[in-house]
């Protein structure tokens, strides 16, 4: 009986530290994010979301996009600039105050962390 437990209790632990692999909601999304890593030159990238834009910062200077939509599609978060101009990334994880994404712009081959910010 005791193993069963230890096998049941390991189960739950590792499917709590799972990474996110399903959808992405949208109201968990919302808010300002600051990078936990700063950039070469010193700076920290930040995510403002809103329920419609998203301002981009990626922390290496006088540098910034503003998209006018967002929507997922399970775990894939697409970014538009404009109607020919779409960027596809991978939301990693979302949960609580953590948000982890593959695929920003000048950040496209590695991950990216933000904690939520608090107002």
């Amino acid at each position: 009986m005791r193993y069963y437990l230890l096998s049941i209790l390991l189960s739950v632990l590792l499917a709590a530290c799972d990474r996110n692999d399903g959808p992405v909601y949208p109201k968990e999304f919302i808010g300002n994010w600051a990078g936990v890593e700063k950039t070469d030159i010193g700076m920290r990238p930040t995510l403002d979301v809103t329920d419609s834009t998203v301002a981009y910062d990626p922390g290496i200077g006088d540098t910034c996009r503003w998209f006018n939509s967002y929507h997922f599609v399970n775990d894939s978060l697409f970014l538009t600039y404009n109607e020919n101009d779409t960027n596809r990334c991978k939301v990693m994880e979302l949960r609580d105050s953590i948000l982890i994404i593959k695929g920003l712009l000048w950040n496209e081959e590695k991950e990216v962390n933000f904690v939520r910010q608090k107002r």
